[in-house]
């Protein structure tokens, strides 16, 4: 009950004074009496400062790197320039510079090849310029036609034998027909031919033309070599020409087309051979050369009559030519 009534006090100490309150109002005031010192402890902060404040760096994670060629292993902190010869141009000439040589190789070793397999015959196709009288006295045409050693023809064949008996008796048979029918005799075998051309494809044509006589015919590609010594080879080689046009126009009128042949040329180019053939004095040469202007005399006589059997035995007289070729 007595505490009811009486209030309680509230001593407290500021700064040494003992004062004490009582309902909140100062009723006493002194000095504190001396004691054992209290702990204290003061607290200290600290002053803003804009220039002690100190910014935590930013960490950046290193971004990843690539590889370079002629460079190496290129990070973002550690570049290396990219030089364009290096990353595009290096390549490229190790490639041409490998090829060049791998290509010279292949060059030198074709060319050995070549070299070994021999030379390919010379085929005469040109038809050398006019000459009246006396042959024109030109080197190039003097070392073209002693380098002849062979015509290259496209025949018309009608069979292959072992024997040359076997091969006149079919022979025979043939020219029954009106058919030319010429032996010539290659390696082992004896081959009868029918006709002459100067293409393949002519050859094919006029052995279907033939076929209509009744024969058996099958057309290719004939090499003719001549056995002629260098001398006769040079006034053979200036036969071919004139073979070459003979037996053009003579297959292809047997097919049909019209003249193309210019006689007098022909005539001018034989007229300019007769004498070269008669101071060569050989058989087969003269042989040769009798052949062929019997053939242009048929082929002439054509152009009147019209009648074929006179282009047939055109054809006929351009194989025999090809047989004292051979010779």
């Amino acid at each position: 009950m007595d505490n009811l009534n009486n209030p309680k006090k509230i001593t407290i100490k500021i700064n040494g004074q003992v004062k004490t309150f009582k309902d909140g109002t100062l009723v006493d005031s002194k000095p504190a009496a001396a004691a054992e010192p209290e702990e204290s402890f003061d607290w200290i902060l600290p002053e803003e400062d804009e220039e002690s404040e100190r910014k935590v760096p930013e960490i950046k994670k290193p971004k990843p790197g690539f590889f370079s060629f002629g460079n190496g292993w290129i990070t973002p902190n550690k570049k290396k320039p990219i030089v364009f010869l290096q990353t595009y141009l290096i390549p490229i000439i190790c490639a041409v510079i490998i090829g060049t040589s791998l290509g010279f190789i292949v060059l030198k070793t074709i060319a050995g090849t070549a070299t070994t397999s021999g030379t390919q015959p010379y085929e005469r196709e040109t038809v050398p310029t006019e000459k009246s009288g006396k042959m024109a006295d030109t080197g190039k045409e003097k070392k073209a036609a002693a380098a002849v050693t062979e015509i290259k023809t496209y025949l018309v064949q009608g069979g292959i034998f072992t024997t040359k008996e076997a091969a006149a008796e079919i022979q025979q048979q043939v020219a029954e027909k009106n058919v030319p029918a010429e032996i010539f005799k290659q390696d082992d075998q004896f081959v009868l031919y029918l006709g002459a051309s100067n293409t393949l494809e002519e050859s094919k044509k006029l052995a279907v033309f033939l076929k209509t006589f009744g024969v058996d015919v099958f057309w290719k590609e004939v090499n003719i070599k001549s056995g002629a010594n260098e001398k006769e080879q040079k006034i053979l080689g200036d036969m071919v020409p004139v073979y070459q046009q003979l037996t053009q126009d003579s297959s292809a009128q047997l097919l049909g087309s019209d003249s193309k042949l210019n006689q007098e040329k022909i005539d001018k180019q034989l007229a300019s051979l007769k004498t070269e053939v008669k101071n060569a004095s050989s058989a087969s040469l003269s042989d040769a050369y009798n052949q062929l202007t019997a053939a242009a005399e048929l082929h002439r006589q054509y152009q009147s009559s019209q009648e074929k059997t006179q282009l047939l035995q055109t054809q006929d007289k351009l194989l025999m030519f090809l047989q004292n070729y051979q010779k």
